[in-house]
């Protein structure tokens, strides 16, 4: 496990549990229901980011969050 370990980026952490927490920089536990915006934001353990979306007055969708989790 690379918990804890330095980073500046998931790459450095061990994706499969692991992404980093880029303002402690520290490699941190990824979870299900772990913040995200996109898949880029989740570990391989839960690949997928569920998203929260708002639509504005006009109809333009913009992700206002999302969690991660294993499953479509």
């Amino acid at each position: 496990m690379c918990f804890r370990d330095v980073c500046a980026s998931d790459r450095e952490c061990c994706r499969r549990f692991n992404i980093c927490d880029r303002s402690a920089r520290v490699c941190v536990d990824c979870w299900y229901g772990s913040s995200c915006t996109s898949e880029r934001d989740c570990c391989l353990k839960y690949p997928y980011c569920e998203r929260d979306w708002r639509t504005d007055a006009d109809g333009t969708r913009h992700v206002v969050g999302g969690t991660c989790t294993n499953e479509l």
